[in-house]
């Protein structure tokens, strides 16, 4: 997974690109509860996504349920029908990491690029 990061005034564009498989999980999970807490309109854009594995369309579940809860939904663009249904289509338990890693990734909005 390769992620781009732009910010134009409130908006945080989150540009997803790759595969978003296991070996990302905790990176996905990180980037999604930035989008989901600190940004005040996130935006991600799947459009250059090949591959989206179960437990990362999980974590993309848990944080829309998530911004749904804090009244601030987290918008999805060019993501396959088939995910959008699923992601969208029950709640799930908000998405989590322990507070000591929250503050190591506190500054995740101010990176460019994620490798």
């Amino acid at each position: 997974m390769d992620l781009k990061f732009e910010k134009h005034g409130t908006v945080g564009i989150f540009n997803f690109s790759g595969e978003l498989t296991n070996e990302i999980e905790q990176k996905l999970q990180v980037v999604l509860l930035r989008a989901a807490y600190s940004i005040e309109r996130s935006v991600l854009n799947f459009k250059k996504v090949s591959r989206i594995d179960p437990k990362c369309l999980q974590l993309l579940k848990q944080a829309y349920a998530t911004s749904l809860r804090l009244q601030n939904p987290l918008i999805f663009t060019d993501l396959h029908g088939k995910y959008l249904k699923e992601i969208s289509g029950t709640a799930q338990e908000d998405i989590d990491v322990p507070i000591a890693e929250r503050n190591e990734y506190a500054d995740i909005e101010n990176e460019a690029v994620y490798n």
